[in-house]
């Protein structure tokens, strides 16, 4: 009888909790301006219904950043001096590495409600004006509904280096960028970029984004091991192995020779590299 009870209250605390959390993002939705909600609407990833899959061979990283974001659970008070959160994290590699599916693992694990994709065409406007205030928006949406991490997908498509060839609305564009970045102050917002050319970016981004992680190829034991959650024979999983570096091409290629009705290996990777142009 005892438990009976006990898993009835525990169902309705539950729901409570739920209740208002919802009720609460209700509210800060609906304080949102208009350029905010754009933003927040095309933006956000709804990481409770999103299965990201994990991100495998980065545990070092995924440890640094998850360090970072445990800082928010200090009162404001608490958070300055040696014990102020970065505001930037910078990612960068070849494609197929796994940023984009590490900064959704992140999400997802420790349990950020409001995570926001920002690609370069989700700030870009034809109308005089409309970028500036986008771009602005996409820094104030997230400080409204902090806790909040702002992924940046290509983001030397927004923060490549200035020179005298830029015009001024590209210039005025990368110094709001940087601007919104210093109003961070000791908020709950982390700011994550990805790129695959990090030579390319802004000299003044690139001292904002305080911690810096190159993520290479995978080594084989990690190739091995992200394998055999496919459950492939031994001679595929050596010549996958042997012939692939990205995890994600991996993948590709495995869901390729299963639809295919070419058993030999060889003819097929040779078919594969012709039709994915790699």
């Amino acid at each position: 009888m005892k438990k009976v009870i006990f898993v009835i209250m525990s169902i309705i605390v539950l729901y409570y909790v739920y209740e208002r959390t919802t009720v609460l993002h209700l509210m800060d939705e609906d304080s949102l301006t208009y350029h905010e909600r754009q933003v927040y609407g095309a933006s956000r990833i709804d990481m409770s219904t999103y299965d990201c899959g994990k991100c495998v061979g980065h545990d070092g990283i995924i440890t640094d950043i998850r360090d970072v974001i445990g800082l928010w659970e200090r009162p404001d008070t608490e958070r300055v001096g040696l014990y102020e959160p970065p505001k930037g994290v910078l990612l960068y590699g070849h494609p197929g590495t796994g940023k984009t599916t590490l900064v959704k693992q992140l999400c997802k694990e420790q349990h950020i409600t409001t995570c926001l994709r920002i690609t370069p065409d989700m700030v870009e406007n034809k109308y005089q004006g409309e970028s500036f205030k986008l771009l602005r928006a996409v820094f104030t949406v997230a400080k409204k509904m902090q806790p909040c991490l702002i992924f940046f997908d290509e983001i030397d498509g927004i923060m490549a280096g200035r020179n005298d060839l830029d015009q001024s609305h590209t210039n005025t564009m990368k110094t709001m960028f940087l601007n919104g970045m210093d109003e961070i102050g000791v908020s709950k917002v982390l700011v994550i970029g990805a790129t695959n050319r990090p030579e390319s970016l802004d000299v003044a981004l690139m001292r904002r984004m305080e911690l810096k992680f190159e993520m290479g190829f995978p080594s084989k034991d990690v190739k091995e091991c992200f394998i055999d959650t496919f459950g492939v024979e031994d001679e595929t999983k050596t010549f996958v192995c042997e012939r692939f570096q990205s995890l994600h091409d991996m993948k590709v290629f495995l869901k390729y020779i299963t639809r295919s009705k070419n058993k030999d290996l060889e003819a097929a990777y040779a078919k594969f590299k012709l039709n994915f142009n790699m």
